[in-house]
């Protein structure tokens, strides 16, 4: 009786011990709402704010006060209390807190085109902020001003349109690695932690150009990553051309399958629809573009606006390398840009260059879909639309596979599975005159189901004027904030901000075009959106209802031992 009693007693106490430990069961994601925390934060003018462009918001506690910063980069750096809004230090784009800021225009160097990092790189235990603007690189500390050795200015008149910060030789500190918007072979440049340019770049260098086909890059699309197993990571970019560059820290090309390709390099091989004619043209080593009957020798993958992931997409330990384009026509060149465009599209390869297979899991990526939509404005002055279509990859649906997402030209959201089964989501703002297009994604399980979902801005562009400009993007139309749950179904649709009066008294449209930051900014246990928008600066929400916990364990659903 003694025993039983205990036993008793001990399952009570667990339960009651589970039930304060453990979260609350999940709750379905259409039960959470969206609510305005605080916008325009961080503006500094009451005319206009920064423009912002496809830098996304990042949300760490730079300082170590056990509070976490909001760091937005546009014409300006800034930092926000996350929790409030209140700006705490914000200096013109150039410029560090030795020089006091000035919100007016010509007061900042330039825009941001990338977005920025925050991350500790040369092992002091704070974090720095980096950043580009136009073709200069600025390293801030935690407070605000220049590391030892920053900023530095390429000596290009282009814009820095990539950045990534990674640690590629294994000792403790990191490096900075940019690329730029250039009419050159010469695109990717490598700095270390101090602002000392690596030897052998930028690259490609004249002594390799010989070798491998390399342009300019124009959107955010180097990415960093282990790809040949060594443990160290290595430098993806695609560039404006059909070849995707690689290369160690020392600038040396990353060489691809030899059985497939011979010998050539990973940046030597245009991608083309067709994979048996891609190795064919690597083989032999040559290519002529006009004239050609044959679409398979035609239809190419371009990578001028292109986004890049490095991640192990089904568990086996090997890094894939995930790279979005603009699927084009060869025979058609005209003015310099590819205009007679197929859609954008996404590719898997292996780390030796080769397309990704799974046979064992019955995933084949030889294939590059091309059934996707053809964009939905001609504009003259951008083959992409000033769509940048970046890739995110997520296990959605928790099977251990992940899904590769990426926003479209077309006004679509697409994921794809590893088996190739698509699924999309079209944005309901565009009609026969207003574009709508959605920004990259951040997916999170925001209800404790094991499933993630979907979140991200919108923007609007002028479908009638052919041009995109600050003038194409005043439609009247603001974008959105989307929740979308792991079938990309709409959970909410949240309006962004009206617009700001400018000089004029006329109102500019709102939009986002670059990813949100999620997380919880407050300690309440649930979720916030962080958006850096166009015209309103950083705006925040609330996820009322969700909850920042994991799925409840087995062990939590009930009360205890069942038996005395």
């Amino acid at each position: 009786m003694k025993k039983a009693l205990s036993r008793l007693v001990a399952g009570l106490m667990a339960g009651v011990l589970c039930i304060s430990l453990c979260p609350s069961p999940a709750k379905a994601a259409s039960s959470v709402s969206v609510k305005t925390k605080y916008l325009y934060s961080g503006a500094a003018h009451a005319k206009y704010t920064n423009l912002a462009y496809y830098a996304e918001p990042v949300v760490a506690d730079i300082n170590k006060d056990g509070r976490d910063e909001v760091v937005s980069v546009s014409f300006a750096i800034t930092v926000t209390d996350a929790q409030s809004g209140k700006t705490l230090w914000q200096v013109d784009s150039g410029k560090d807190r030795s020089t006091p800021y000035n919100s007016e225009p010509s007061a900042h160097y330039s825009g941001a085109w990338c977005s920025p990092v925050v991350k500790d790189i040369d092992g002091d235990g704070y974090v720095e902020i980096i950043s580009t603007h136009k073709n200069l690189i600025s390293v801030l500390d935690h407070n605000g001003y220049f590391k030892k050795g920053w900023p530095k200015y390429l000596e290009v008149d282009s814009f820095i349109r990539s950045l990534a910060v990674d640690d590629f030789d294994g000792d403790g500190t990191c490096e900075i690695v940019v690329g730029a918007g250039v009419n050159s072979e010469a695109s990717v440049w490598v700095y270390d932690c101090y602002g000392v340019l690596f030897p052998h770049w930028p690259q490609l260098s004249p002594d390799q150009q010989d070798q491998a086909e390399s342009y300019g890059i124009f959107a955010n699309g180097i990415s960093t990553g282990d790809i040949d197993g060594d443990g160290l990571p290595e430098i993806i970019a695609p560039t404006d051309n059909r070849c995707i560059q690689a290369f160690e820290l020392d600038g040396s090309l990353i060489m691809a399958d030899a059985e497939t390709f011979g010998d050539s390099p990973w940046g030597s091989i245009r991608t083309y629809i067709d994979y048996g004619h891609e190795k064919t043209v690597a083989q032999r080593g040559w290519d002529t573009d006009q004239g050609k009957v044959d679409m398979k020798e035609r239809l190419c993958m371009e990578f001028g606006h292109a986004g890049s992931v490095i991640d192990d997409l089904d568990g086996d330990g090997k890094n894939e390398v995930v790279v979005t384009g603009i699927v084009m026509d060869t025979n058609s060149i005209s003015n310099a840009f590819w205009l007679d465009s197929l859609c954008m599209s996404v590719a898997v390869f292996n780390g030796d260059r080769t397309r990704y297979q799974n046979t064992e899991k019955g995933f084949d990526w030889t294939t590059i879909p091309t059934n996707l939509g053809a964009r939905i404005k001609d504009c003259q002055n951008s083959g992409s639309s000033f769509v940048l279509p970046e890739p995110v990859t997520a296990d959605l649906d928790g099977d251990g596979n992940k899904e590769i997402l990426f926003n479209s030209f077309d006004g679509k959201l697409y994921c794809f599975s590893l088996d190739q089964t698509m699924k999309s989501f079209t944005l309901p703002a565009t009609t026969s005159t207003i574009a709508e297009y959605a920004a990259q994604p951040t997916c999170v399980d925001i209800n404790g189901d094991g499933k993630k979902e979907i979140i991200f801005g919108s923007w609007t562009d002028s479908i009638t004027n052919p041009n995109h400009d600050t003038t194409s993007e005043n439609t009247g139309v603001n974008g959105s904030l989307y929740i979308l749950d792991s079938d990309l179904k709409l959970i909410s649709r949240t309006q962004l901000p009206a617009e700001y009066p400018g000089y004029l008294g006329a109102y500019q449209t709102n939009g986002v075009k670059a990813a949100p930051a999620v997380k919880d900014v407050d300690g309440d246990g649930e979720y916030e959106v962080i958006l850096n928008t166009s015209y309103r600066s950083v705006c925040a929400y609330d996820l009322v209802g969700s909850t920042i916990y994991d799925t409840p364990s087995p062990i939590c659903a009930g009360i205890g031992p069942r038996t005395m």
